[in-house]
Order: structure tokens, then sequence, then C-alpha cells
């Protein structure tokens, strides 16, 4: 069952359902458990530990957020305006659920971000408001890039198709982006 919405016979689609249903409480849970104010806390918390910890007080801190991550991320690049935050640089992959324009708006940390120009959480209004904003924040100091990958989805950069050479090429490009995003801003740092 590779796709729920693709056809077949009828003992395929009652399989489908049967699936389909047996995911719901799941998602409702993940919903309920990880909405933003159950989940804020804990991981600001987290990086604020990290911060202030003696061992890695002084190194750089980075985070990669994935989808639903995404916005923990970008709200983690927003904390510190005029002070050392709890990260340095962050990167995130089809980032979502956003709240546009106010959370990209607001990045004060070097922030890049890997989309596909097909993702159906974002849009292509949503990707706009995005570069608009990364634009207006490289205009007052904070470094931020966004990259477009033609004819990706949501989830390209995490969910792997071997029927999809393309998709393949542009997961690994979304990782080779990471990378050197981190290297740009963390190559002085010494442990």
């Amino acid at each position: 069952m590779h796709n729920l919405t693709t056809k077949g016979t009828l003992r395929d689609m009652l399989w489908k359902l049967y699936y389909a249903l047996r995911a719901v409480p799941g998602f409702a849970l993940f919903g309920f458990f990880n909405r933003f104010g159950a989940a804020w806390p804990r991981v600001h918390s987290y990086f604020a530990a990290l911060r202030s910890a003696p061992e890695s007080s002084r190194l750089p801190v980075g985070v990669v957020g994935f989808c639903w991550g995404g916005l923990y991320a970008v709200k983690l690049a927003a904390d510190g305006k005029g002070g050392r935050g709890l990260v340095d640089a962050a990167f995130t992959a089809h980032p979502q659920p956003l709240t546009l324009p106010e959370d990209v708006a607001g990045v004060v940390k070097p922030t890049a971000v890997a989309i596909g120009s097909r993702d159906w959480a974002i849009g292509l209004g949503g990707i706009e408001t995005i570069k608009k904003a990364f634009v207006k924040r490289g205009g007052e100091g904070v470094q931020c890039e966004l990259v477009l990958y033609e004819g990706a989805g949501h989830g390209f950069a995490v969910r792997y198709d071997p029927g999809n050479d393309k998709l393949a090429e542009q997961a690994e490009a979304a990782e080779n982006q990471a990378a050197a995003w981190f290297d740009r801003w963390f190559a002085a740092a010494q442990p």
C-alpha cells in the first residue's frame, strides 16, 4: 500500500480505510501532546539548559527542524534579540505549521529554509512571504536563505522514494545545504 489514494480492488480499499481509521487516534494524540502550547516550554527549556550548562555554554548551538520541528527552529531563531539567544543558527526543511509572515519576520539569528515548490503546507504564496521577510531581515543584518527545490513536495528532505531519483538528489542537496549553512556559521568555533 504505497499510496492510500491509488485505486484498487474493493478489498484493497477496505484495508486502506481500516489503516486510515487506525491512524486517526495516533494523529490526534500527536497533535494534542505536540501542540505549540504543550511542546514549546519543553523545547525552550531544553535549549536554555544546553546554553547554560558549563560544558556547552561557550559552544555554538544550532537547531534543525523538519516539518513540525521547523516551527520550533524558526521560533528559536527569533529568540535572543540583542543578546546571544538560545541558538546561533537555524535550518529547517519544509517547515509547518508557520504563521506567516509573523514567525519568519521575527528571526534574529541566521536562518536557512529548504522548501519544495509543490509544498502543500506552505504553498507558493507562503514561499513568497518567506522570501520577502528574509530580504527584509537581510537588510537589517540577519543572514537568511531560502532554497526552492523545484518539483519537490512537503517532506522531500526526509521521505525517501527509491523510485524517484530526482527526489533523492533533492533530499541530498537539502542535507548539503544544512551542512554548508552550519559550516558557515560554526567554522570559527573551537570545541
